[in-house]
């Protein structure tokens, strides 16, 4: 994981800004938080000291299954999508590449130098576009689903 992100995080617990001095060993300097890094170039900021564990509906459940996770890019996206948003949604634009040409116009990409935030960003298909799009910029990649992160930052190591 890049250390440029360390200005950028705060912290879940008690909201401080830029709260860790490292990714390795990281540690909020206000309240003692330590995020889990079990996974290369992962970082859970998930606090589930202060309560219960978040809810997990059906639907996450899914989204937390490996196989889903290597599948997601491939077809259950593209089928959602088509089902969800109408027989030309993605055939128009092309798919994926169609989409990013969308977002990166909308959004300014070579406008601005980032940090970029890839909001449910799943297995990271659109974090790699970013980061081939605009090389050199901050991109940060942001589920909830720990086996959309871990595929997201095994295909994305080499960015």
């Amino acid at each position: 994981m890049d250390p440029a992100v360390l200005p950028i995080l705060c912290c879940p617990r008690c909201r401080a800004d830029a709260p860790f001095k490292n990714l390795r060993t990281p540690r909020c300097r206000t309240c003692g938080l330590e995020p889990t890094t079990t996974v290369p170039g992962l970082l859970d900021l998930i606090d589930t000291s202060a309560g219960e564990a978040p809810t997990a509906t059906a639907e996450q459940r899914l989204m937390e299954s490996e196989l889903v996770a290597r599948l997601y890019d491939r077809f259950w996206r593209p089928t959602f999508v088509r089902m969800l948003a109408g027989k030309g949604a993605g055939s128009a634009v092309g798919g994926l590449s169609g989409e990013l040409f969308i977002h990166k116009h909308g959004l300014g990409l070579d406008d601005r130098s980032g940090p970029w935030l890839d909001l449910s960003c799943g297995p990271g298909a659109f974090a790699r576009a970013l980061a081939a799009a605009a090389p050199g910029a901050l991109i940060v990649g942001l589920d909830l689903s720990r086996a959309m992160l871990d595929v997201a930052a095994q295909r994305t190591a080499g960015y």
